[in-house]
């Protein structure tokens, strides 16, 4: 099992990277007329995931209190 989570953290990695990397090619004038929108639904997801746990909207095998560490 150990070698399942490792690769998981690999993939993690490297999406974040690639993220990171194709961020110059948007354009500082893109990233500021997008920048609101995207605060704003990623602080309604994480919202929408913290009233699921609560409601038991949905299950969860491995660790359910580990959303933002994992």
């Amino acid at each position: 099992m150990g070698n399942d989570n490792k690769h998981a953290k690999n993939v993690k990695h490297r999406i974040c990277d690639t993220l990171l990397v194709t961020l110059p090619f948007l354009g500082t004038k893109n990233i500021k007329r997008f920048l609101h929108a995207s605060i704003i639904i990623i602080i309604f997801e994480i919202i929408n995931v913290i009233t699921g746990k609560k409601r038991n909207w949905w299950l969860f095998y491995n660790n359910p209190n580990s959303y933002f560490a994992n």
